[in-house]
C-alpha cells in the first residue's frame, strides 16, 4: 500500500514538473509541435 502511494505521488510530481518545464522548453528553441507552422507568432528565429 505504501509503495502505491509513493509511486502515485512521484508520478504526480513528475507530471507537474513536466507541465511547468514545457513552456520554458518550447519558448526559446521549439523542438516539436509549434515550430512547424510559420504563421504562428511563436516561431521566432
Amino acid at each position: 500500500m505504501t509503495v502505491a502511494i509513493v509511486l502515485s505521488s512521484v508520478l504526480l510530481a513528475l507530471v507537474l514538473a513536466l507541465a511547468l518545464m514545457l513552456p520554458s522548453i518550447n519558448s526559446p528553441t521549439v523542438p516539436s509541435g509549434f515550430g512547424y507552422r510559420p504563421s504562428t507568432p511563436a516561431t521566432r528565429r
